[in-house]
């Protein structure tokens, strides 16, 4: 869904205060940028041979048996069985730590799991998934205990209804009704690194470094960088005092000068996106204090902000974290990520082209309190020097 404003409603538009400039930058969620990355996955075949193998009215013992059998042929199916039954990916791996930390060991464990009741440790469901490759004895006994798990939570009436449908309509099923949940959340996931992507991609073509060095190649898999608070230089993960940021940007001399959040919440951000409000104010202390104890260096700390999902609870979330960013940008103001790193000095910018299809007059003179006085506001069919490179970021046109 397309929310450009048609010109009726954008002379209605305000940028004046960091809030109503964010609702006014806002993307939907489908014109959020989404990074590449496995979709949710589809289910194998293997359903298929668990109906063929046992008549479903043969009690819940036999089917716990042919999962079981099945399970340990395909360790992955696991993932595929939860979708079918409609358990969320947390449901059933919170469920199974539980279990198997209350299931006696094989050999020297204590339990299945190797964790002891007390510790309960969270274990994701490829730990699972790796326990049953290999067909040890260990492997074995988790099977037979997912397998029941399964039964437990009606893997055999869904199994039943699935049995009669034909594979056309098995296909429709599963495409929409048992994927899509999976899929959004998936999807949400991914639009949130693909911001993140489109921001240091924006950094990369205006000429600065940048880490994680893999953050547009590998989004998903890219681990975020951790900064010590008192130096602000990176360090090792050190839970409970080290910051990690989703991307860090350097000055010319490779100190930080640049922590970036990505904080992009595309449906309600929940109590995580009221801790993460909390924990950026948190951060903009600790930058400030290091600032000013600091002589001949300084740190900003950014974010990349975006969707509608906000509007759930503004004062508890966004609005929090506008006023402690140094500089926030969206998809549609990526060209601050320009106009910011020219005041640092660390680019050139000449000049900006603002596209006035999407800003009214009142709007764009709002945002050029963004432009330094030394980068040029050009007019509508204004011609910039033709040496300089064009680099277009959201709604303007940087000239560097």
């Amino acid at each position: 869904m397309s929310a450009w404003l048609s010109p009726e409603v954008r002379e209605l538009c305000d940028c004046g205060s960091r809030e109503s400039e964010y609702w006014t930058h806002v993307s939907s969620q489908d014109e959020l940028p989404i990074a590449a990355g496995a979709s949710a996955t589809p289910l194998l075949a293997k359903v298929d041979a668990i109906l063929e193998a046992t008549p479903l009215d043969s009690g819940a013992d036999r089917l716990a048996e042919v999962v079981e059998g099945c399970l340990l042929s395909e360790p992955g199916l696991i993932h595929q069985l939860r979708l079918l039954i409609g358990l969320s990916d947390k449901r059933m791996y919170l469920d199974l730590s539980y279990a198997f930390s209350r299931t006696a060991g094989v050999g020297t464990a204590p339990t299945l799991c190797g964790c002891k009741p007390h510790e309960l440790t969270r274990h994701s469901l490829s730990f699972f998934e790796q326990m049953l490759s290999g067909g040890s004895a260990r492997g074995q006994k988790a099977a037979k205990l997912i397998a029941r798990y399964l039964v437990e939570k009606g893997i055999g009436d869904i199994l039943g209804v699935y049995k009669k449908l034909t594979a056309g309509q098995r296909a429709t099923v599963i495409a929409r009704l048992v994927l899509p949940k999976e899929a959004q959340q998936n999807e949400a996931k991914r639009r949130g690194h693909g911001a993140e992507v489109e921001f240091a991609r924006a950094v990369q073509m205006l000429g600065c470094g940048f880490l994680p060095k893999d953050k547009i190649t590998n989004p998903m898999g890219s681990g975020d960088p951790n900064v010590d608070p008192d130096t602000f230089t990176l360090a090792k993960r050190e839970p409970g005092r080290t910051y990690s940021f989703d991307v860090l940007v350097a000055d010319g001399k490779g100190n930080i000068a640049v922590c970036v959040q990505g904080l992009v919440q595309s449906s309600d951000p929940g109590q995580f996106g009221v801790d993460k409000s909390n924990q950026t104010v948190e951060i903009r202390k600790l930058i400030d204090r290091f600032n000013a104890r600091s002589s001949g260096r300084s740190v900003q700390l950014w974010g990349v902000v975006d969707g509608v999902g906000y509007s759930e609870n503004k004062e508890g979330t966004i609005n929090k974290m506008l006023s402690a960013f140094h500089v926030f940008v969206q998809m549609r103001s990526l060209y601050k990520v320009g106009l910011a790193l020219h005041e640092l000095g660390l680019c050139s910018v000449k000049a900006i082209l603002f596209d006035r299809t999407f800003y009214s007059e009142s709007a764009l003179q709002q945002m050029c309190r963004y432009v330094p006085e030394d980068v040029e506001v050009l007019a509508v069919g204004a011609l910039p020097n033709a040496a300089f490179q064009r680099v277009t970021l959201g709604c303007a046109t940087l000239f560097v």
